[in-house]
């Protein structure tokens, strides 16, 4: 411990402790993370972000999808314009927050659980990533996916389209039956012609009666804002 450790106070050192910590989660392979995320977004902002900001304004937008538990896309995209000052556009904070909450937090995820603890994705994860960033890249960014079959959400060729699962996971917190709240929980995956990414399951239900099941695709560019039928989505 350095000498000055010793005047800290309990709360800063605990912050301290806090960012520590939500940094091995978005950039588990340290400066290189960092530097592979910056490079992507100043592409994807049209190098509208100063180079001096560019860390911050990544590390910040990333940070904000690794705590937050209740925005959707339209929230995180409204927050990503305000933190660039404005220079960027809607269509620009969307590929900025498709990519960091995307590609970037799987990245994240496989780097963290790979057995190589110097932050170096293994090829074959590396390969993977490339696959999925295809996927989102090709995603929709409407309600309702294009081609469609059936029933919206409550069929596996007409399944609802989110940017990712905690995207999932707020459409779903969301969703009212009769005007009350449903439980859901996940049950496997599947896939469909109709989309390229995989395509996840959940059962709904109410006070222990089940409702139904319904299928998310979390690999597009918008939280869809359709409810299937016999429901509707809270918009608070």
């Amino acid at each position: 411990m350095g000498f000055f450790d010793l005047f800290k106070s309990k709360e800063t050192k605990g912050l301290e402790s806090g960012i520590e910590k939500l940094n091995s989660i978005i950039f588990p392979g340290g400066q290189a993370d960092i530097v592979f995320d910056s490079q992507r977004i100043e592409n994807l902002t049209n190098r509208k972000i100063p180079r001096e900001e560019l860390t911050g304004f990544v590390a910040g937008c990333k940070a904000l999808i690794a705590i937050n538990d209740s925005y959707d896309d339209e929230g995180f995209i409204r927050s990503y314009i305000i933190r660039s000052n404005n220079r960027i556009s809607t269509s620009e904070a969307r590929d900025v927050y498709v990519y960091l909450a995307g590609e970037s937090m799987v990245r994240a995820k496989l780097a963290m659980m790979s057995t190589n603890k110097g932050g170096t994705l293994p090829a074959e994860a590396a390969n993977y990533c490339d696959e999925l960033a295809k996927i989102w890249a090709s995603g929709t960014t409407a309600d309702q996916l294009v081609g469609g079959r059936g029933e919206f959400g409550l069929v596996v060729d007409n399944p609802v389209p989110t940017v990712c699962v905690k995207g999932s996971d707020v459409y779903l917190s969301r969703l009212r039956h009769q005007g009350k709240p449903v439980e859901y929980t996940r049950v496997g995956s599947t896939s469909s012609t109709v989309t390229k990414g995989q395509i996840d399951m959940y059962e709904l239900s109410q006070s222990g009666s089940k409702l139904a099941r319904v299928y998310i695709c979390p690999y597009h560019r918008k939280d869809s804002k359709k409810a299937p039928k016999g429901f509707t989505l809270w918009q608070g």
